[in-house]
């Protein structure tokens, strides 16, 4: 998952310009959010309920 600040005259990325840089985190690991409480498997785990959903 890329983490680039939202640029809306300049949308080419900039690694690590957002606001949770995986650089700044043990083992390079998405961190833990609000929004995704176990990081990147937080998001994961959206995308297969919501594929659940259409079968």
């Amino acid at each position: 998952m890329l983490n680039c600040a939202s640029e809306d005259l300049d949308p080419i990325c900039v690694p690590n310009s957002g606001k949770y840089p995986a650089s700044d985190t043990p083992n390079h690991a998405c961190p833990s959010t609000d929004e995704l409480p176990n990081g990147l498997a937080s998001f994961i785990d959206k995308i297969f309920d919501s594929r659940a959903a259409f079968t």
